[in-house]
């Protein structure tokens, strides 16, 4: 492995959801300044009332891997990811359903905080890809 080559690239983001609400969250450079294209993407509730549960989509081209017959997330088989109070959940891509955004829902009894945490795996696999960058 050469010098400097950068493996993962992370990122973190704190949003606070009001009770109810779904909010798209852009997945953005530290700076603000452009979209990451992430390829895993976690999220997990930090503070805030423990009762109920959160619902998470990816945004933009891998819809197709979450979807059901029913679209509707308090159904069993929804599109996306739902966890709990003390639970993370979270979306691993290959690089063809890198993420720009993701949606949360807040189902809990109250306004939630949640952590984001994201970024772009350059090099998952080193005897498939030979060291090359993700997408190549």
């Amino acid at each position: 492995m050469s010098a400097g080559r950068e493996i993962l690239k992370p990122f973190c983001r704190i949003v606070s959801i009001p009770q109810g609400d779904t909010m798209n969250i852009e997945l953005t450079e530290t700076s603000g300044t452009g979209m990451v294209g992430a390829t895993y993407v976690s999220v997990e509730p930090v503070s805030g009332d423990a009762t109920g549960w959160f619902h998470v989509t990816p945004s933009s081209n891998a819809t197709s891997m979450y979807l059901s017959a029913t679209g509707d997330p308090e159904v069993s088989g929804a599109p996306g990811h739902v966890g709990g109070s003390l639970s993370q959940v979270s979306f691993s891509l290959n690089y063809g359903q890198k993420q720009e955004s993701i949606n949360i829902t807040n189902k809990f009894d109250g306004e939630m905080a949640f952590a984001i945490n994201y970024g772009v795996i350059q090099n998952a696999n080193t005897n498939r890809d030979g060291m090359a960058s993700a997408g190549r």
